[in-house]
């Protein structure tokens, strides 16, 4: 019988672990492949069925395989769900070690957060638009004026083009103006795109872990500043997966 591992990720080997006291998915044993430059993280597999694989309890207890590493030693994960014949497994230890352990040094000592940032009540920021923009309130004026005499679908229209166009706009600049407020403290960061509305912040950042406090005091800083209408979600610190290409094959 085959015998399959399902594997969480890659460590560096510099700083061990002996005795591991965490758990992988369905509470099975995390074991260590090593080889001179680098640590595979698995666990022996009884089945490879999906419908118990893929579920949000096995995520999570994927995701805290990697954090238990993070304290002690650079690691970063695989994409949720990889399985390896030991045959695969041997060949990827012998066959990726160099670029593994290239990866994982360019890395060493960095982590990542995940800042987001929302409206609480978009409703206030059509407002501010409409009260900055005198097109727009022109317009909803025709509109209002005209509704029962033409037809006012095309005003209609092109009052959602600018309302949308004017939300961009404050979004791009309320971003870029949070983001110049944490560079001081980031290696790199990567902006992700998003179509809500609410969402106008959403960044992976790159720091060194010596910057994780004047960090957490910077966001503190911009949190206190926008108080009154934005909130933020402010995760990390995780291995920094966003700026990594760890690549099996």
């Amino acid at each position: 019988m085959e015998n399959n591992y399902y594997l969480y990720g890659i460590a560096l080997h510099e700083q061990p672990i002996e005795h591991l006291s965490t758990l992988g998915i369905a509470e099975l044993p995390v074991l260590q492949h090593k080889n001179e430059l680098v640590t595979i993280l698995y666990s022996p597999l009884e089945s490879t069925e999906s419908d118990w694989l893929g579920t949000r309890k096995n995520l999570i207890a994927h995701q805290k395989v990697i954090e238990f590493f993070l304290p002690h030693t650079t690691a970063a994960p695989f994409k949720f769900g990889t399985i390896a014949n030991e045959e695969t497994l041997n060949i990827i230890s012998q066959t990726r070690k160099e670029a593994f352990y290239q990866e994982l040094k360019q890395y060493e000592g960095k982590v990542e957060y995940n800042l987001k940032a929302f409206w609480k009540e978009i409703s206030l920021i059509f407002e501010q638009i409409e009260a900055e923009n005198p097109h727009i309130r022109e317009l909803k004026e025709y509109i209002i004026a005209t509704a029962q005499n033409v037809p006012t679908n095309s005003a209609m229209i092109e009052v959602g083009k600018q309302v949308q166009m004017a939300l961009e706009q404050k979004k791009q600049s309320l971003a870029k103006d949070m983001i110049e407020k944490i560079k001081p403290y980031v290696i790199h960061y990567k902006m992700e795109e998003n179509n809500l509305d609410v969402l106008f912040l959403q960044v992976a950042l790159l720091i060194d872990k010596t910057q994780e406090q004047a960090l957490d005091e910077a966001i503190q800083n911009i949190a206190e500043e926008y108080n009154d209408n934005i909130q933020f979600k402010y995760i990390g610190p995780s291995a920094p997966t966003s700026f990594m290409n760890l690549q099996i094959s």
